[in-house]
């Protein structure tokens, strides 16, 4: 029966950002060609019947993306987000304890404060508790109490006074399941693995690192890492913005498990509604990010992963900009390598291009050339892998002037960081609060983005920029100045341009300059 009540729901997402249910035939109509997908048994992508619009009652055929959760009018070309929602009681629903800070901002508490707060909550409610509960929090030395009546927090050395708020978002989806089995051979050396205090440190290590990808503005709640029964897997569970980063995460294991026993796991299984099919799901990230490198292959991506590789470890280089966004991110094709080198020394440069120079000549069997490209040292190398295309590496100085904020994008703010070996924000400040890591890659997997430019100080430039993605299929979200889209460059993809009043922001001064 098509008109069934569903487990899960689709939505899309209204320009309010509120979400719309799809009626129930196109619903169930979705959700078949969504499984099929998620099962490899059909394509990413379909044409909907006629859908009646709500906005004049005239019937639209859509297209829906699963692999960007978007959908297309086939008429006008315009593109929404949309949301696979689990269909489930209310005590499934998402609780965030929050406190409005002295910037006029509210603030979620910590993750391992979150359960503490709720279970106080309703032992108050439920007549069991008193309405007024100290607590200690991580990273604090101060006690602080929490009065339910009053929806107050006082810090009771200062006797300083916050409001606090109890905020109930949307259902979520069902924790998914990351599943990496130990290698085999290796039984005696996975206690070292297993030590409660490994395990300790590797959690926290795993939420700090989504805390940094939710921003102050996200909530979020923490990945939880534990050893099967059978002691022959470790598994990782995540859901929300930790989900948007598990194959970070996944590689923050896999180097783990590789220092403590000489090898990284082989066999991973993701197991979940969303995340067997979906792009966090990124085996290209995971093994970028991870200790273990990659045998020297015979394609051009096999390649491109190696020398990748060896300019994070080896070289110690972080690698940000085109690669990151489209090869790493997106699964896409990539022409060269953006290096971000560690200093503007010389030396620095010369250490660099030989490092690599003799290691693709040597280990590859690849010829090399050298020459300036702009801004930037490029290294040419030419070899026998298929598709038979250069692989080019731009040796960029981290000192280069670029204009406020120093990227042009949100989604050209990706850097694969050698310091702490994971995937960040390029330039921290860039976007302010309201662009963390989670929406950055989000948008970036949807192909949409945000221009950061000022474009009244260098239109031309400007315009050149913002063409390059459209010309690549991409869509602008951010309010672009009409003069601006009078343009030649822009003026011939206009279709493409979804501006979203949210984002019309002097980008330009929210970042360093």
């Amino acid at each position: 029966d098509m008109s069934a009540c569903p487990t899960f729901r689709w939505h899309w997402l209204a320009d309010g950002e509120e979400l719309h249910p799809y009626p129930d035939d196109v619903n169930a109509l979705i959700e078949k060609h969504y499984s099929q997908f998620r099962n490899q048994n059909g394509p990413d992508g379909f044409t909907t019947t006629p859908i009646t619009r709500l906005v004049d009652g005239n019937p639209q055929t859509y297209y829906i993306c699963f692999k960007r959760q978007t959908q297309t009018n086939k008429n006008t070309g315009y593109t929404r987000e949309i949301k696979r929602m689990s269909v489930r009681p209310d005590t499934n629903t998402l609780i965030s304890w929050e406190f409005f800070d002295q910037t006029g901002k509210w603030h979620p508490y910590d993750h391992l404060a979150q359960s503490r707060i709720e279970k106080a909550y309703h032992n108050y409610i439920d007549g069991a508790g008193s309405n007024t509960q100290t607590f200690q929090f991580p990273r604090r030395s101060e006690t602080y109490l929490l009065n339910f009546t009053s929806r107050s927090q006082t810090n009771l050395s200062t006797r300083t006074s916050r409001e606090i708020r109890r905020v109930v978002g949307a259902k979520i989806a069902e924790t998914e399941s990351v599943i990496l089995e130990f290698p085999d051979g290796t039984g005696w050396q996975i206690q070292f693995f297993t030590m409660p205090a490994n395990l300790i440190s590797l959690q926290q290590r795993l939420s700090d690192i989504v805390q940094r990808a939710a921003g102050p503005n996200l909530s979020w709640i923490a990945p939880e890492l534990s050893i099967s029964k059978d002691n022959k897997s470790v598994i990782l569970k995540v859901q929300g913005v930790a989900a948007t980063i598990t194959s970070v995460l996944v590689a923050q294991i896999q180097t783990n498990l590789h220092r403590k026993i000489g090898q990284s796991s082989s066999k991973i299984r993701y197991v979940g509604n969303e995340i067997q099919s979906s792009s966090e799901n990124n085996p290209r990230l995971v093994q970028l990010l991870s200790s273990q490198p990659p045998l020297i292959g015979q394609t051009r991506d096999e390649i491109l992963m190696w020398l990748a590789h060896r300019i994070l470890w080896v070289a110690k280089c972080s690698i940000y900009g085109g690669f990151v966004r489209d090869w790493v991110i997106n699964g896409e094709s990539a022409h060269d390598i953006d290096v971000v080198l560690q200093s503007s020394d010389q030396a620095e440069l010369d250490r660099v291009k030989l490092l690599l120079t003799d290691s693709i000549t040597t280990l590859v069997g690849a010829s090399s050339s050298s020459k300036r490209k702009g801004a930037a040292n490029c290294l040419t190398f030419r070899g026998s892998w298929l598709p038979k295309r250069d692989i080019q590496v731009d040796l960029v100085d981290p000192n280069l002037a670029r204009p406020s904020p120093l990227v042009d994008s949100d989604v050209g703010n990706l850097l694969v960081d050698a310091k702490t070996l994971s995937l960040m924000k390029k330039v921290d400040g860039a976007g302010g609060d309201l662009l963390p890591l989670a929406k950055c890659i989000k948008h970036c997997k949807k192909k949409q983005f945000i221009f950061f430019y000022n474009t009244q100080e260098d239109p031309a430039g400007c315009a050149q920029r913002v063409s390059k993605y459209l010309s690549r299929g991409w869509v602008c979200i951010s309010p672009l100045p009409d003069a601006f889209l009078a343009l030649p460059a822009i003026s011939g993809h206009v279709s493409q341009l979804n501006p979203k009043l949210k984002y019309s922001k002097s980008w330009w001064a929210l970042g360093p300059k």
